[in-house]
């Protein structure tokens, strides 16, 4: 089956749930033979929109073909622009991560991604309803030389204290977080440590009746050179299985970067992640280039299908449980991560940094009621 016919499998589904919604609210009771009668009918494939088949073809070729993991788009050859204008990338490389408190600290491994990811989600999100993410004011920006967040400008007003000295090695931590429709949060963390230690985190967190897995990636990097590189669209199902557009999608983009893991899942993450989570330490430049082309493709590939994703009804109740489920495990197994925790309370105290993992990082939200308007 290829990736296009699982998508309007995928839609043809999601409006069976639509239409069994609008039945159950009617108020009329429902007997066994109507029970059975709509299992059958469900089983029971529509047929899909002309309108819907065309965005799932565009959606895909778009995807499939590596638009956004390049830069590079198709543009009309005589718009009225000077020849010497600057190229897509020239342009990232001047803007770099303006705005990022910081921007001017992060290798450019960590800043090429961090521009192309927000790049993407600034592009696509607003067409699904989205917007920025209100994140709890402590969280927006941490600093270990202002412990308790007293200084708005601490980033500049605060010099990094000398080898051997109380407070070394600072640690800067940034947050920003966007959410749509389909994405109750969609979260970017960028941290830098005095000792040359750098991170960037990102996850995408569905809204918990939207049947999608939770994309996450972290690049780990010491004195500019990456030495973990990790990206998996996290499955919420129970065996861990990626809907089929899915799983056909990264296999055809990571065999188009030529990508495998060379490095093994922490005990930890093999409860959450899926069969493709990608792991490397980067070996070359060329390797470390083909990481971020993925990265930056799955990103879109995945925000594109949330756009024309339906949520699951309310009255599929059984199946928004096991989503639950599996938001709360993907949370509770990242929380289980001693690294992260150790960098944190080394830093912050243990407090703030089971705070801060909890509330920011994986903080999941109770299960959802079967009355819609809750």
């Amino acid at each position: 089956m290829t990736a296009c016919t699982q998508l309007h499998s995928t839609t043809s589904v999601h409006r069976r749930h639509r239409t069994c919604a609008a039945a159950g609210g009617a108020g009329t009771g429902t007997t066994a033979e109507e029970e059975e009668e709509e299992e059958e009918e469900e089983e029971e494939e529509e047929e899909p929109t002309e309108a819907e088949l065309e965005e799932a073809r565009k959606a895909l070729q778009d995807f499939m073909e590596g638009m956004g993991a390049s830069g590079l788009v198709d543009r009309p050859e005589d718009i009225g622009l000077p020849e010497d204008r600057m190229t897509y990338q020239e342009v990232l490389q001047l803007m770099g991560m303006s705005g990022w408190r910081v921007g001017g600290q992060v290798c450019p491994t960590i800043q090429e991604l961090v521009i192309q990811i927000e790049g993407c989600l600034r592009s696509i999100l607003p067409e699904d309803q989205g917007g920025v993410y209100p994140l709890d004011e402590r969280f927006k920006f941490l600093d270990s030389l202002d412990p308790e967040g007293e200084d708005v400008f601490s980033f500049r007003s605060m010099r990094d204290p000398p080898r051997d000295h109380p407070g070394y090695p600072r640690l800067q931590i940034e947050n920003r977080a966007y959410y749509s429709r389909a994405f109750r949060k969609v979260h970017l963390e960028v941290a830098v440590r005095q000792d040359g230690l750098q991170i960037f985190h990102c996850v995408m967190y569905p809204n918990l009746d939207f049947d999608l897995p939770i994309l996450s990636m972290d690049v780990v990097a010491n004195n500019g050179r990456v030495s973990l590189a990790i990206i998996d669209p996290c499955p919420t199902s129970p065996n861990l299985q990626l809907p089929p557009v899915f799983e056909s999608s990264v296999k055809q983009l990571q065999a188009r970067y030529q990508l495998d893991s060379n490095r093994g899942i922490p005990e930890w993450g093999q409860a959450i992640f899926s069969p493709y989570c990608l792991i490397v330490r980067p070996e070359s430049s060329e390797q470390m280039g083909s990481f971020l082309k993925y990265a930056c493709a799955l990103t879109r590939v995945h925000v594109e299908l949330a756009k024309i994703a339906h949520p699951v009804s309310r009255n599929q109740q059984r199946r928004l449980e096991l989503q639950h489920a599996g938001h709360k495990r993907f949370c509770e197994k990242h929380l289980e991560n001693d690294k992260t925790r150790r960098v944190l309370a080394a830093a912050f105290g243990e407090p703030l940094a089971d705070r801060y993992m909890q509330e920011c990082m994986f903080d999941c939200p109770p299960p959802l009621s079967n009355d819609p308007t809750a």
